[in-house]
């Protein structure tokens, strides 16, 4: 994907999906974001690789780190994951290499 800018439309970035229009770190989120045509999203992963910014903010739909992967690989969308705990990081990016996203 790439991500630089020679005078096109400007870089979209869906943050925490797209939670502007849906509740941050679920599925609704990462959908928003894809059907809003972003180039890239982001989006917050927890110690148990479920998506949530922190432990008091778990959002009421708990989606885990492998079926968000699942949704976003199917779709032409860059990936960027905010580890939110040390200790994550093998288990996140064997997670982005079970779903063929390392590069995205």
């Amino acid at each position: 994907m790439n991500l630089r800018r020679d005078g096109g439309r400007p870089l979209v970035i869906g943050h925490r999906g797209a939670a502007a229009v849906a509740p941050e770190n679920t599925l609704a989120a990462l959908e928003a974001a894809v059907a809003a045509r972003a180039d890239l999203v982001e989006f917050d992963v927890g110690a148990d690789l479920t998506l949530a910014h922190s432990h008091r903010e778990r959002p009421a739909e708990r989606l885990d780190l492998d079926a968000a992967l699942e949704f976003l690989r199917a779709h032409d969308i860059g990936v960027h994951l905010d580890l939110k705990e040390v200790g994550v990081e093998r288990e996140a990016l064997d997670a982005i290499d079970r779903h063929g996203l390392r590069g995205r």
